[in-house]
């Protein structure tokens, strides 16, 4: 029986790449949850599923991240599949993934939608601020932008409802996993927060 898009998608993910990232302690978070989730998909975890909608939100999240902290020597696998990820799954992702690390952006997009600059947006909100807020690298300062609580407490809850792991939120990885999956969150939804982090 041959696979679908979406299994042969995930596939990719478990052999290609997560598998040429393994070892990158900069990464390791988002490796796991990208592993999990996919062999969840697959239905290789007992007990658990996902359903494509949901995993391809998960994964597009945790690859965004994984651009973002990798910054601009982010490999072609992770570009692509970004890319891929809109692709198959049919997300609403007018997705620019714009501004996923300091060192530069990557662009994964759909010609047949319409790119949302997310950078734009924010820049020019933080302009009306009247605060020096680094949000393009701290994700306390992006959510005081967005008029979000950035309590640990409340980056928990982001990083779980994201499909992040919560249990490192506060550290350095954790911070930059949040930072780029609420960019990506933004980008994917017209530069405003999902109904589950409004």
């Amino acid at each position: 029986m041959a696979l679908d898009p979406q299994q042969v998608f995930a596939n990719h993910i478990l052999q290609k790449v997560v598998a040429s990232l393994q070892g990158n302690a900069a990464v390791a978070t988002q490796l796991t949850n990208l592993e999990w989730n996919a062999k969840k998909f697959l239905g290789q975890v007992a007990g658990e599923t996902l359903d494509a909608k949901t995993y391809g939100e998960r994964t597009k999240a945790d690859l965004g991240a994984i651009a973002a902290a990798l910054g601009s020597s982010a490999g072609s696998d992770v570009v692509s599949s970004l890319a891929s990820v809109v692709e198959r799954f049919g997300l609403s992702a007018s997705t620019a993934v714009t501004s996923v690390g300091s060192a530069g952006s990557t662009h994964a997009g759909n010609s047949s939608t319409v790119s949302v600059d997310v950078s734009a947006i924010l820049a020019a909100k933080a302009e009306t601020t009247g605060e020096d807020l680094d949000w393009q690298n701290s994700v306390v300062d992006l959510l005081k932008l967005l008029g979000k609580d950035s309590s640990m407490g409340a980056r928990k809850h982001y990083m779980a409802a994201l499909g992040l792991d919560a249990h490192s939120a506060g550290s350095e990885a954790g911070n930059t996993a949040l930072h780029g999956a609420l960019l990506n969150a933004l980008a994917a939804n017209g530069g405003n927060l999902p109904a589950n982090l409004a």
